[in-house]
């Protein structure tokens, strides 16, 4: 059975379909991790010690601050150092392993605590990085959730991590999430970050259509049978034949009560909510063609 990727532009709806297949009774995908592509970059394949791996993942935050492992641990119960030692044992106390094997430990760790058998990874930022990620884990199976851009730039625009981007000018937060801000408290580093500084919408249309470039470049480099696009409009719309599309993907027994409670997190109210603001938006030839490319119309005005 192949791990699921769920990726995607950000602010697109990848966080509704993790809570949608994590539903189902046997597989667990946590929050956003950010740290395989930084242990990737670091180690390769080489044997480290677990606390070199330790090491990254206490310095991977999000935008506010929190440790990510700090977020995937909440209603736990479990501080760091008992979690670490629970993927010690899982690896046999080794003196060394490897980014698979120390990643595999770690996620399968967090499946049984929930109960789950399988597990899968939801970090949007992970579609830039899809070819490593299948050299890595070969049996990966990659979920590219797809949303009109004019709804995910007026998404990001209310997100402190896509307007902290624009700042920085960086497209991906991935690199960006580790070690630039350890020792600040959440508090403090919410004040630096989060200032009153504001784009206009044609610069969160411009991030979105850079972020979908890179996903769909990489996307070619998998192999067959390995990628998937959804639309979220579709899974709004259709979020029962959507799912259940997905779970064989997956290769997860489909079953009715796991559609009914998949398909009963789904708000029909989120699609189209943005598209009124985009009557004087002024959109670049590039994010005209992307938005045409994947067959959503309608923003008239170019730049």
């Amino acid at each position: 059975m192949g791990i699921p990727f769920i990726v995607g532009s950000g602010r697109c709806g990848t966080s509704l379909l993790r809570e949608m297949i994590r539903t189902h009774p046997e597989i667990h995908i946590p929050t956003e991790s950010h740290w395989i592509p930084i242990m990737y970059e670091f180690h390769g394949m080489a044997a480290k010690p677990l606390g070199a791996f330790i090491d990254i993942m206490e310095r991977v935050r999000f935008v506010e601050g929190v440790v990510t492992i700090d977020r995937m641990l909440g209603g736990t119960n479990l501080s760091r150092t008992e979690f670490f030692a629970m993927v010690e044992r899982r690896l046999g106390g080794r003196a060394a392993v490897n980014t698979v094997e120390v990643n595999d430990a770690i996620f399968e760790t967090l499946a049984e605590i929930h109960g789950k058998t399988r597990w899968g990874e939801k970090t949007p930022g992970y579609g830039f990085y899809m070819g490593t990620l299948q050299r890595l884990w070969p049996n990966g199976r990659f979920v590219h959730l797809i949303r009109d851009g004019r709804d995910v730039a007026r998404s990001m625009s209310r997100h402190p991590g896509f307007r902290r981007m624009l700042e920085l000018g960086v497209t991906n937060w991935v690199p960006v999430s580790f070690n630039g801000y350890a020792g600040r408290s959440s508090r403090s580093l919410g004040r630096r970050l989060l200032g009153k500084k504001r784009y206009p919408l044609e610069a969160y249309l411009a991030l979105w259509q850079s972020r979908m470039s890179r996903i769909l470049d990489e996307s070619r480099l998998l192999s067959a049978g390995s990628y998937l696009e959804v639309r979220f409009e579709r899974l709004i719309a259709e979020p029962r034949r959507t799912i259940a599309a997905i779970g064989e993907f997956l290769e997860l027994p489909i079953g009715e009560e796991w559609l009914d409670h998949a398909s009963a997190l789904v708000d029909t109210s989120r699609v189209g909510r943005g598209r009124n603001q985009f009557q004087e938006i002024r959109a670049s030839d590039a994010d005209r063609r992307m938005l045409s490319e994947l067959g959503y119309e309608g923003v008239v005005a170019s730049r």
